[in-house]
């Protein structure tokens, strides 16, 4: 349209031509207000649309802007899912266990750059909804809240590796505690013959166990990207408990 009107240029100009001939002719200056008002009102025409399309393309590349970084808060957010999932499985060789392990370690930064995206992402929504409908407000706030509940829920996902992590621990000390009790009795046993098939006892209960206790040893392991330098002293001093246990 703006371009419609800017073609139309040469007509305003010719009627503004023939108007001034005009005016020449019949020395009738009154006239030179028509011709300044169709000057006037053109230009300020030419200037509205032009303002407009401006106003238009500026939306446009907020509106494209805003989509890219929705997608790349989605893409952000699969990705970490994806981490925290292939982590979930605590089973197989130490090396495997390992790079799991090790997969984990950026997630802390990582959740850092994604409450900066997400806050980006409201800002530019602050801005787009200036030039947006009712109905694309809606779908704008359904889809920020959308991503924020997605957010939230990865953050639950980290907090949940805590707890069973706690709970792992819990369970390990309450094993080890008859076991710690029969190796008392044990040692005050007398007996040679009575004392060698209690520990063989023992020990076949201990290696039953290496599989669990090394599974809460990676899982106390893999929360240290996500905690803070004194959360994984602790973890490690009650990891270094219980084996030495």
């Amino acid at each position: 349209m703006h371009q419609e009107i800017i073609g139309n240029q040469p007509l305003v100009a010719s009627v503004c031509e023939k108007a001034q001939q005009l005016v020449d002719q019949t020395k009738d200056t009154s006239l030179n207000t028509y011709l300044l008002s169709i000057k006037e009102l053109f230009n300020n025409i030419v200037s509205k649309s032009q303002d407009l399309l401006n106003k238009l393309e500026c939306s446009v590349a907020d509106h494209t802007e805003f989509s890219l970084k929705c997608q790349a808060v989605r893409d952000w957010l699969n990705t970490e899912k994806d981490r925290v999932n292939v982590c979930n499985d605590m089973t197989g060789e130490k090396a495997d266990i390992k790079k799991r392990i090790e997969s984990l370690k950026g997630i802390s930064d990582n959740i850092k750059e994604g409450i900066c995206k997400l806050e980006q992402l409201k800002t530019l929504s602050s801005t787009v909804k200036k030039t947006t409908t009712k109905s694309g407000i809606s779908f704008l706030e359904k889809d920020i809240n959308k991503l924020e509940g997605s957010y939230k829920k990865l953050i639950e996902q980290v907090v949940e590796e805590h707890k069973v992590y706690k709970s792992k621990l819990q369970e390990t000390s309450t094993w080890l505690t008859p076991l710690e009790d029969k190796l008392k009795f044990v040692e005050s046993e007398t007996c040679f013959e009575n004392k060698n098939k209690m520990l063989q006892s023992l020990v076949a209960e201990l290696e039953q166990a290496s599989p669990w206790l090394n599974n809460l040893t990676t899982a106390g392991e893999r929360l240290y990207p996500d905690t803070a330098a004194s959360g994984r002293d602790t973890i490690r001093t009650e990891l270094r408990a219980i084996r030495d246990r």
